[in-house]
């Protein structure tokens, strides 16, 4: 609101009674400049924000200045209903509260606020020798008893006092140092004065005795003589013995307090993750987290942020809402991966069965059946194994059983040929492979002496845990690792004719008195011929001829 200011002149003529008019001034209309606190409360205010501004007015509602001027029976019924910690803290805020509380009509206020506490936080009943404020203190308290700083403090129980670490040594001594004169030494300190213990950094663990129980102790047993020594022991023993059980209490009651804090905090970082979890399926991520939330969890809980002792709150949420969506996205695809890779070696467990069920049904042991790798690589076959629904490779199994017959004779006409070619002959025929001294080598593997039957199903590759890149529906490509080995390869750099081990194989032929170039391996198989190797500690081995010229034994005879 404007005012009107008087010029120096106007101001003379109001005094002598005169009026503006009569002495010919005039007004003149100003804005009074405003004070500079006022300023200073206005440029604070403008840069307050809402919640500031809120925090403030909350402050100008909860002003307690008026407490200490409350009636007095006013005051005992409200501290009666508070907290015994909350009622220390009101006790330090004011020296008028101080001493209302610190006087004995407020015992029973004390004893009335220990009686708020829930039965399962409950502490043991406050010492004969304490007050209620100092017990208070000693259980709920973070200040030194004896220097009042909040300094961090060890609560000793059995001493019934809360000290810092720089009045420890002042208000207390070693155990040995606190043994009266005249005690006899098969009396333990520890059973009759009250012992607590002080960890220090390079001296490690020290037992301590208040100084003043220890002169106390000292001037009781020096008043009585020798004579009543007894009756004093056994006071401060039974002292001990209580002081004990009401350390036990303490620290039972102190473990529970921490049970109760890291459950309410598991608790809350439970909540927490579900809240996410409600979050992630918000978010389209529904179908997976209610099939799958056992796998994403691991990983979800090394993401930073999530594992964390408070509220999901809508800011927290805007901060992980793009790491872990990206967390789900590269998850799933290896999830899928894992899966189908889980998928292919269950499926082609299926198909190895299948395959060794049939070789046992074979009549000759050497007969020609194609492996489980020959029958896994098969374009179709492999496709239904990686991305085939149930109903689809149960249908392929049906049809491996069927069609087994026809692509074993297909694979052994083509396999021949490939052997046909590494024969010496200059007309090899098929008779040729089934020749008693026909034999191969694998160059790839350094397996020798393989006759045509072996040769035919050998894969070198056959290694548990090989593993071939499977092209799935979601993800670009995964290795999918089986134990069915790798199918046969035809490459004519893997095999080669064995003449070394084909020229002896064919001496012990003629040995035997047959014909090594017309006689086949069946045919030998058929005669009696027997052998004999003498070892090298006396023994002797009788082998039939196919043992005797096997690969193990051709170098040792």
């Amino acid at each position: 609101m404007a005012t009107t200011k008087r010029k120096p002149e106007t101001r003379k003529s109001a005094e002598e009674g005169l009026s503006p008019a009569d002495s010919g001034d005039e007004y003149e209309e100003r804005t009074p400049e405003p004070s500079k606190t006022r300023g200073k409360k206005r440029a604070r205010t403008a840069k307050m924000t809402a919640k500031d501004k809120q925090q403030e007015k909350r402050r100008k509602k909860a002003n307690l200045s008026m407490l200490p001027e409350m009636p007095i029976d006013i005051l005992y019924e409200i501290f009666s209903l508070v907290h015994p910690r909350d009622l220390l803290h009101i006790s330090w805020t004011a020296k008028v509260l101080n001493g209302f509380l610190t006087s004995k009509s407020s015992r029973h206020v004390w004893q009335a606020s220990f009686k708020t506490v829930p039965e399962n936080e409950q502490p043991p009943p406050c010492p004969p020798e304490m007050t209620e404020m100092a017990y208070a203190n000693l259980v709920y308290g973070q200040c030194c008893m004896n220097c009042s700083n909040t300094h961090p403090t060890i609560p000793a129980w059995r001493a019934l006092v809360r000290v810092c670490g720089h009045c420890v040594e002042e208000i207390a001594i070693d155990r040995v140092s606190a043994r009266p004169d005249g005690l006899p030494y098969t009396t333990n300190m520890s059973d009759i004065l009250p012992v607590f213990r002080v960890n220090y950094r390079h001296q490690g663990v020290i037992e301590k005795v208040l100084r003043s129980d220890s002169e106390r102790f000292s001037e009781e047993l020096a008043a009585v003589g020798n004579s009543s020594q007894e009756d004093v022991i056994k006071k401060y023993q039974l002292l001990v013995r209580q002081r004990q059980e009401f350390s036990d209490a303490m620290s039972k009651l102190k473990r529970s307090a921490e049970k109760a804090k890291e459950d309410a905090r598991v608790d809350v970082r439970e909540r927490r993750i579900e809240r996410i979890w409600e979050k992630l399926s918000e978010e389209g991520w529904h179908e997976e987290i209610a099939t799958r939330k056992s796998m994403y969890k691991p990983g979800l809980l090394e993401i930073k942020g999530v594992v964390m002792t408070r509220p999901l709150g809508e800011k927290a949420w805007a901060e992980l809402r793009d790491p872990l969506n990206k967390f789900m996205r590269d998850e799933s695809k290896r999830i899928h991966a894992r899966l189908t890779a889980a998928r292919c070696r269950s499926r082609t467990d299926e198909v190895r069965k299948i395959v060794d069920s049939l070789h046992l049904s074979l009549p000759h042991p050497h007969d020609f059946y194609p492996s489980a790798a020959d029958i896994c690589w098969i374009p179709e076959v492999r496709k239904t194994i990686v991305d085939g629904t149930d109903k689809e490779f149960q249908d392929c199994e049906a049809d491996i059983r069927s069609r087994i017959p026809e692509l074993s004779a297909a694979w052994l006409e083509e396999r021949r040929k490939v052997f046909l070619q590494l024969l010496p002959q200059d007309s090899p025929s098929l008779e040729h492979l089934s020749l008693a001294t026909t034999l191969f080598d694998c160059m790839k593997c350094r397996k020798f002496g393989m006759r045509i039957e072996e040769a035919l199903s050998h894969c070198c590759r056959y290694y548990y845990g090989d593993k071939f890149i499977a092209q799935f529906s979601n993800v670009a490509s995964a290795s999918v690792y089986h134990d069915v080995g790798a199918p046969w390869d035809s490459g004519l750099a893997e095999y080669q004719y064995s003449t070394t081990l084909s020229a002896l194989v064919r001496e012990v032929v003629f040995e035997c008195g047959e014909n090594p170039d017309t006689i086949t391996t069946k045919e030998m198989n058929r005669k009696h011929h027997r052998f004999a190797r003498f070892g090298t500690d006396g023994t002797i081995a009788v082998l039939n001829w196919f043992q005797a010229v096997s690969f193990q034994n051709l170098f040792i005879r």
